[in-house]
């Protein structure tokens, strides 16, 4: 006799895919809004070597290019927070493209180095000087940064700043307060009083209004991050947060509380108040978490960082359910830092550029667990096509240090109990279960013989 049992283990149901991935630096904005993404990481050469292009990570191609070998700046490893830098000697290094973007929020780690910043130059790190959009470090006055290269023509050009997380100060041309300091690595976060456009992009120099050597930039740059429109608190934040976990730094506003072991392309979302809020957000441009059941209170967050271990190559059975017979996983994992109860959330999952499918294996799904080790205590949730290569799963409870990493899973289903009984004419109860959470109700065929039953594997 055939007969079917209805194994109803999950309420989830299927979602619409966001309409724009949060792919920018911690999850913030995309290639519409971030303009400009320089990370020194990105580039691949040996150290102490000249530059000649930047490559920019936003999509947009708005690389930082250098043909002059005589004007090229050299690129180090293990500096800032043991990361790379591209370091300018303050003399005759800049990059300089004709580039055109509209710019308003500014971001950079950087470290002004007292060998090479001359005291009678204005150091630009970033900006076009000739229209007064521009970011600079004026050692000319001591701790002074300049946003408005012509304060002199009164051309309204304003910019507010902060250092390392701290609240902005007022909106000026220039300012001291707060100052900056030789040899320290610092994040600085700018905004602009207007959007503005510019033509060219110019890192380490005042051209063309000035000749090269007269005011150079002498010191380390580890990242560059331009948005053509302002950011809410929230969204500032987590962007922050992403740049200190990458690089070691001591904020004020430090949500994340695992850059140790997982503090590469942090994101999250958050709420600094009702009108601040941030609910969308990629990690590695795999990884999304959205639509938080429970961020109703100020100063909630929920960010999440990785190891930067492979994802590319295989599926690994190591510290994997069931010692990886009937659940794979990719070796990197994600830390999750959560301030207050954001509630439940969404994931999304892009599997464009993992390994192909081990055989026998036929679902993706993320896997949440306590302690790290996925062998033992993992809750593995199947995630289901959405559109394209991406996935999802939702309604998640995500704990504060909770690790999640993404697996493969080849379906397996078995009886709980290996017999069961009952008086006629009632019928037995026949428990199972499967070695995963489905998505969806999963409908299993079983079939009984005499006084035995057996099951197809859904």
């Amino acid at each position: 006799m055939k007969k079917k049992i209805t194994y109803i283990l999950s309420t989830l149901i299927i979602s619409t895919i966001s309409v724009s991935a949060q792919t920018g630096p911690g999850g913030v904005g995309s290639i519409a809004t971030n303009t400009l993404w320089l990370q020194a990481d990105d580039i691949s050469q040996a150290d102490g070597t000249a530059v000649s292009t930047w490559a920019d990570r936003s999509g947009n191609g708005n690389d930082a290019t250098q043909l002059s070998g005589a004007n090229q700046s050299t690129y180090q490893t293990a500096e800032i927070g043991g990361r790379s830098v591209v370091r300018l000697d303050g003399v005759d290094d800049y990059f300089d493209d004709a580039h055109t973007y509209d710019a308003r929020t500014f971001f950079s780690v950087y470290n002004i180095l007292s060998a090479n910043q001359a005291t009678s130059d204005l150091g630009q790190i970033w900006g076009e000087y000739s229209v007064g959009w521009h970011v600079a470090l004026d050692a000319r006055a001591p701790g002074t940064y300049s946003f408005d290269g012509r304060p002199a023509a009164a051309s309204g050009n304003q910019g507010r700043h902060a250092l390392n997380g701290a609240a902005y100060g007022g909106f000026a041309g220039t300012s001291a307060t707060p100052s900056w300091s030789y040899n320290q690595s610092d994040l600085i976060s700018v905004e602009f009083n207007a959007t503005r456009t510019i033509n060219r992009q110019v890192i380490g120099s005042l051209l063309p209004t000035f000749g090269v050597g007269v005011h150079q930039y002498g010191g380390d740059i580890a990242e560059i991050i331009v948005y053509n429109t302002t950011l809410n608190t929230a969204q500032r934040i987590i962007v922050e947060n992403y740049l200190a976990a990458r690089y070691g730094l001591t904020i004020s506003n430090d949500y994340y509380a695992y850059q140790g072991l997982h503090p590469n392309e942090v994101a999250g979302i958050g709420r600094e108040d009702a009108s601040n809020t941030h609910t969308a957000a990629m990690s590695a441009g795999i990884l999304q978490v959205e639509n938080p059941s429970g961020l109703d209170v100020d100063q909630e967050y929920l960010l999440f960082g990785h190891d930067d271990a492979d994802i590319t190559t295989a599926w690994t059975t190591t510290e994997a359910p069931n010692g990886g017979l009937t659940v794979q996983r990719l070796a990197r994992e994600w830390r999750f830092s959560e301030t207050g109860d954001v509630g439940t959330v969404d994931f999304l999952v892009d599997v464009a550029t993992f390994p192909a499918l081990p055989a026998g294996f036929t679902k993706y799904a993320i896997m949440v667990d306590s302690d790290g080790d996925f062998s033992s205590g993992a809750i593995v949730y199947e995630i289901g096509l959405v559109a394209g290569t991406t996935y999802d799963v939702l309604g998640i409870d995500i704990a504060d240090g909770d690790y999640v990493a993404i697996g493969v899973i080849n379906p397996e289903i078995e009886f709980t109990s290996d017999k069961s009984n009952g008086f006629e004419p009632s019928n037995a109860t026949i428990d199972i279960a499967l070695n995963y959470i489905p998505r969806l109700d999963v409908t299993v065929d079983y079939t009984t013989a005499d006084v035995s039953a057996s099951v197809a594997q859904p």
